[in-house]
């Protein structure tokens, strides 16, 4: 397979959040793991031209919890209202699941400063998914994995310098 802006976002996002092959499945555009309880999927679909330049969506997508549509329709207004908080990732609900789902495009010229900011949106969403969970909002987890130890890639947030110090915005 000839290697295209996506997939390369995709790879550079496997290979810079480390990810552990035991813990990973790979397809044809993209791969899936399992960071701890829930499966993140990372992928590239197809290229296509867009007034002569090649464009490739890249997506992230971690499940949360499965609802059925009458929950679903319940909880919607829940979510939306949830999304407007929301740093790099949405609620989408599709085959029974919420998930949290991220895409940006991509082509050649932008692709080294994209993959960046793409692989930040995986971490986000990944740890973001473990932090919904933890809330124990009484929705049923969508757990699809059987790590025991979460993998220290979602401790990365917890190292960030100033985490606990009020935000400079904050009002004073």
């Amino acid at each position: 397979m000839r290697e295209d802006a996506g997939t390369r976002t995709v790879r550079e996002a496997f290979d810079e959040l480390q990810v552990d092959a035991e813990w990973a499945s790979w397809s044809d555009r993209g791969f899936t793991w399992w960071p701890h309880r829930f499966a993140q999927q990372v992928w590239a679909e197809m290229p296509r031209e867009d007034d002569g330049i090649t464009v490739i969506r890249v997506n992230a997508e971690t499940d949360l919890y499965s609802l059925n549509e009458q929950d679903w329709r319940g909880m919607a207004p829940v979510f939306a209202s949830a999304s407007a908080f929301s740093t790099s990732s949405g609620f989408v609900w599709r085959d029974q699941v919420v998930r949290l789902h991220s895409s940006m495009w991509v082509h050649d010229e932008i692709q080294p400063w994209v993959s960046k900011v793409f692989r930040l949106a995986c971490l986000f969403q990944a740890v973001g998914a473990e932090a919904a969970i933890a809330q124990k909002s009484g929705l049923p987890p969508h757990v699809t994995g059987n790590r025991r130890e979460p993998d220290e890639m979602l401790a990365a947030i917890d190292e960030l310098p100033g985490k606990d110090e009020p935000s400079l915005w904050a009002m004073r």
